[in-house]
């Protein structure tokens, strides 16, 4: 899809976001590291907060790269990001003892 015209603070939200994601999908295997050593409320209010936060703002990213938000940089960076996810995802079903963990994203299927 064509990039639309984005104001400047979708695209610093654009921004954030992909920091944010790309901070949470890359310390995954350090967590991941850790899990075994973390008591039952701290893997409760990790799964808590990937569910309800992280999970919530890779579906949005989706979206607006859906919607042609993205600058061409931003949509680079998607794209690693894309890869990441997919490379992390089984790290995290491990974590999570889940068939499926969490729900599914765009991030889980190729198309945008």
């Amino acid at each position: 899809m064509a990039q639309r015209a984005v104001d400047r603070k979708m695209s610093e939200q654009i921004d954030w976001c992909l920091n944010y994601q790309w901070s949470h999908w890359s310390s995954l295997p350090e967590n991941a590291k850790h899990w075994a050593e973390m008591d039952w409320t701290e893997q409760e209010v990790f799964h808590l907060e990937w569910a309800g936060i992280t999970e919530h703002w890779l579906r949005e990213l989706g979206t607006w790269a859906r919607e042609g938000l993205l600058t061409p940089g931003q949509s680079s960076r998607y794209d690693e990001l894309t890869r990441l996810v997919r490379a992390q995802r089984p790290t995290l079903r491990a974590m999570l003892q889940e068939e499926t963990a969490l729900t599914p994203t765009a991030m889980d299927s190729p198309e945008r």
